[in-house]
């Protein structure tokens, strides 16, 4: 009996549905998929950043002389 050997080739699905895409396609960052993905997360992060800001700004304006117990090393870094 004779051994058939083939040649089996693993396509993604993208590739499966509409051939091979180049990673310079797949994130063309003109597009304007991309670009709204991109102007979401920076609003989201800008957000979140200013919000831990006033957090922080606020406990500083209550807690003024507090001290805070760091080691050495963080102290030398944050004391510059």
């Amino acid at each position: 009996m004779k051994s058939q050997t083939t040649n089996h080739t693993l396509m993604s699905p993208v590739e499966w549905i509409s051939g091979p895409i180049s990673l310079e396609n797949l994130f063309n960052c003109n597009t304007l998929h991309w670009v709204n993905i991109y102007n979401q997360r920076a609003k989201k992060y800008m957000a979140d950043e200013l919000e831990l800001c006033e957090l922080l700004n606020q406990d500083t304006a209550t807690d003024e002389g507090a001290e805070v117990d760091v080691d050495e090393m963080t102290g030398d870094i944050l004391m510059g």
